[in-house]
């Protein structure tokens, strides 16, 4: 009989229908389990479910509050909240004021308001000039705490308390959770069992799917069009002055200058600031480059080490009347950068900075926001290309501060605030001052994210010395400017420049000699998650390069796009594929690897997409964790819960239309998924599984692959030691790993209740074990670690092992480890587990099927009877 073809007959017994399995099998974990920890855990998570639902109530649930007026100490009213409206997990607050600032916080979350619009009807009734700018529209994160406005009064600080939900709000809120809890208990009772006790992952994505589908972020976070067709550009007409501080760094020099020189776009004057270096070979290199430049280049030597400050200052008083750009001897400017970093300040005479994107820029950093992440040589002009596709009028974006590697500034502002303060010392928190004093003028900083600058940071100063400055220099920014942080902190949480970086990560994160891998995968842990995050470490460590996956997010209708790199994560969700398209086909060559969507709510659109995703010249893999591209019931068991053996798909048919339990699809046809997982097979120029039953299975299901099959057995982790068999008349029968019903927790419990009662045998499970089939002659060790196998196996002196698995699996660890101990396995004769077992010399296929208690346990007995004579 081949290992694929085995069936065996189905009992039915009163036991088995559903609701007096499931009572049976509270009562055997009430009996003996620890109750106490378990009402403890349902009870966190009925508290996790309460709070989600809170949530969706809040994003969900829209009202408006009255306005009122801002009045100061002596009465007079210097502005109006006319707007406060509660959507989507937003407050959205709409008014004027004639204070230069108003501070709003809620919990950590802070934010200052500058009044950016002019409003004609306020001024004129006022009296003020008629450009004055005294409104705002803003939105703020709301999280149901109560919501603070203030501002500096002629009497000190005054502050306003209110909040944006109602008791009416918050009396529907709570009520209407207490009706939506008990109608899903009532409704769901099977599924809440399987989550609560059973922690089965496929019925926590259908209970998301069920109840959740309105559940999602306050805002989809992948903005839509941000990637213009043919991006113009913005000439610079006026002169422009670069000023760059030199202080060191001579290897760096060479590559700056010529970026400078060759890569700028119209009139400008580099002032370059020569601060006394220590490295003699930099001044006397600046004179020679300087020499045959003398009209567009000014060179300031400083007689002494002044420091980065006054280094700048200095630059800043020769470009005095003009715009600027400030930026580092370290900074790596791209082809045509100047024209897109003014363009801000050139449309916009309220913007005070712009700041480009960067991999070494805080808030502006790619691939991961606030971390550095270095590059390769001229990576810069690749991630640039990109960045070039960017409409930034979508993107526009207002920042807390600019950063002043490479920072654009206005000569309006300039002329308010013309040098930085030199109570930073020798640097770092000085640029954060000056937009901090030209943000309360009116100015805005923005983000210029059609524009890549490289930032080989930390050349002028040591670590330590960057360290202690950005620390006591961060200190005077909090006392001066009390909001910044929390500023800061906004904007972190909100990352209204995300498109833009991921979108430059995928650009980041490639070689340009390797094509990008991008993984389908789901959302629910376990074994292909866990091979498929080391896989993703081990093209981040052996070859220098990150990798993509897509997931659908359970229940959220969204999918989530994620950037791996050596400097973190970014991830991004959108409701559209078609965005995601729009991304990936920014990058070279991909690589498409379908690991596992085990769970997805539509597998045949995301099938669909991966074929459609792939270019010519791409490539597209399929990994085999499990038999899902073969049949929505992944493990391929029958609405009988057997191993089907891959019968004609008018079996199929009738299995699914049945309504089989094992299935993750419900009402799926398997025509159709066979045409359109078909097509996918057969546009794979690559189909990888982990064993030679895996092959024979796919083969037989798609034949026309066959011959692209590739058999890549795992990598095993560390095996356990060999272990003495245990001299005692008792024997323990072992069974290793989590052990659910595919993997064959009915037939253990009904080999427990054929066993011996006066205990000479019994059954010890190291892992965890499904609950529903509990019995008193099974022992629960629960979690362990592969190291402390051997001593716990000891411990419960295990005489031989046995994998009670019912389905063919692609790839066992357990099984291997099993046998590494040098005691007798036995399994069925199915997948990849007989597979191991038949090569091993301690390896025993069971004839007996699982339904048949009595003739395993006879089988079993056999084998070891002659071992314990050998043993005596």
């Amino acid at each position: 009989m081949s290992v694929e073809t085995q069936t065996y007959s189905d009992r039915k017994s009163a036991e088995d229908r559903p609701a007096r399995r499931m009572l049976a099998a509270l009562k055997r974990y009430a009996r003996n389990s620890r109750p106490v920890e378990f009402w403890r855990q349902f009870n966190a998570e009925l508290r996790k479910l309460k709070l989600v639902y809170q949530r969706i109530l809040i994003e969900t649930r829209r009202n408006s509050r009255p306005g009122f007026d801002l009045q100061d100490g002596n009465g007079e009213t210097v502005g109006r909240l006319e707007k406060i409206e509660v959507e989507r997990g937003m407050v959205h607050l709409r008014g004027w004021t004639t204070k230069p600032v108003l501070r709003l916080h809620s919990g950590p979350i802070r934010r200052s308001i500058v009044p950016d619009q002019t409003r004609h009807d306020v001024n004129e009734v006022l009296g003020l000039r008629i450009d004055a700018r005294t409104g705002f529209d803003i939105n703020f994160p709301f999280r149901d705490d109560d919501l603070r406005i203030g501002f500096e009064g002629t009497d000190g600080p005054r502050e306003y308390v209110f909040t944006a939900m109602t008791r009416m709000d918050r009396a529907y809120s709570n009520s209407s959770i207490f009706f939506y809890l008990a109608w899903v208990g009532i409704r769901n009772i099977p599924l809440l069992f399987r989550y609560f006790v059973l922690r089965d992952p496929l019925a926590a994505s259908r209970l998301k799917d069920l109840y959740f589908t309105f559940e999602r972020k306050p805002e989809v976070d992948l903005t839509a069009g941000i990637l213009a067709g043919n991006p113009a550009q913005l000439a610079v007409d006026e002169e422009v002055f670069i000023i760059l501080p030199v202080y060191n760094g001579f290897e760096l020099l060479p590559e700056v200058l010529d970026r400078v020189e060759r890569f700028t776009d119209g009139p400008f004057r580099l002032v370059i600031v020569e601060d006394c270096s220590t490295d003699a070979r930099v001044r006397p290199w600046l004179r020679s480059w300087v020499a045959g430049r003398r009209s567009s280049v000014i060179l300031i030597e400083n007689e002494h080490n002044l420091g980065f400050i006054q280094a700048v200052n200095r630059g800043l008083v020769a470009a005095a009347g003009h715009h600027v750009v400030l930026l580092n001897s370290d900074a790596f400017v791209p082809e045509g950068w100047l024209p897109r970093l003014m363009a801000p300040i050139i449309t916009d005479e309220l913007v005070a900075s712009a700041t480009p994107m960067s991999n070494d820029a805080e808030i502006f950093s790619v691939p991961v926001m606030c971390r550095k992440a270095e590059l390769r040589p001229g990576q810069v002009d690749h991630i640039d290309a990109v960045a070039r596709n960017i409409d930034a009028a979508v993107l526009s974006v207002d920042a807390p501060t600019g950063v002043g590697f490479c920072m654009a500034m206005n000569k309006k502002f300039l002329g308010e605030i013309p040098t930085f303060d030199l109570t930073f010392g020798k640097g770092y928190g000085e640029e954060v001052d000056w937009c901090q004093k030209t943000r309360a003028l009116g100015g805005r900083h923005v983000a210029v994210p059609n524009l890549f600058v490289e930032h080989r940071g930390g050349s002028s100063f040591g670590l330590e010395a960057k360290t202690r400055l950005v620390r006591s220099n961060g200190a005077i920014i909090s006392r001066r400017y009390p909001d910044y942080d929390g500023d800061v902190q906004n904007f972190i949480a909100t990352d209204p420049l995300l498109s833009a970086r991921v979108l430059l990560a995928i650009a980041a994160v490639q070689r340009p000699d390797r094509p990008l891998p991008v993984y389908f995968a789901h959302d629910m842990g376990g074994g292909a998650e866990a091979y498929l995050q080391n896989r993703i470490k081990s093209e981040i460590e052996t070859f220098d390069q990150g990798a993509v996956t897509i997931r659908e997010r359970t229940g959220a209708g969204l999918y989530e796009l994620e950037v791996h790199s050596a400097a973190g994560r970014t991830r991004v969700h959108t409701d559209d594929l078609g965005n995601l398209r729009n991304l990936l086909h920014t990058a070279g060559q991909l690589h498409l690897i379908y690991s596992c969507i085990v769970g997805s709510r539509e597998p045949l659109k995301l099938a669909t997409f991966m074929r459609e995703l792939c270019r010519p010249g791409d490539r597209l893999s399929i990994l085999i964790h499990d038999y899902f591209p073969l049949c929505p019931s992944y493990t391929l068991l029958d609405s009988n819960g057997k191993y089907c053996g891959v019968p004609s798909m008018d079996v199929c048919t009738n299995c699914l239309r049945t309504g089989n339990p094992n299935s993750a699809v419900a009402n799926a046809d398997i025509h159709e998924w066979r045409k359109v997982w078909g097509g996918v097979m057969t546009a794979a120029d690559h189909i990888e599984v982990f064993s030679e039953s895996s092959r024979r299975i796919v083969s037989k299901t798609y034949p026309a692959v066959a011959a692209r099959i590739v058999v890549r057995p795992h990598r095993l982790r560390a095996l356990p030691q060999r272990l003495t068999p245990p001299n005692t008349r008792t024997l323990t029968i072992g069974t290793l790993g989590n052990i659910g019903y595919q993997k064959g927790a009915r037939a253990l419990r009904d080999l427990a209740v054929v066993l011996p009662k006066d205990r000479s045998i019994r059954i010890s499970v190291i892992g965890n074990f499904d609950y529903r089939f509990h019995h008193s002659a099974i022992n629960v060790y629960g979690q362990y670690q592969l190291e402390d196998l051997a001593g716990i196996a000891a411990q419960q002196q295990i005489g031989c092992w046995l994998m009670p698995s019912i389905w063919p699996e692609t790839f066992s660890y357990s099984i291997h480890e099993m046998l590494a101990t040098g005691l007798p396995v036995f399994c069925f004769p199915l997948g990849a587990q007989a597979e191991a077992v038949t090569k091993a010399d301690n390896g025993h296929i069971l004839r007996a099927f699982p339904d048949q208690p009595d003739e395993i346990l006879n089988e079993i007995l056999t084998q070891m009877r002659p071992l314990s004579k050998s043993a005596a």
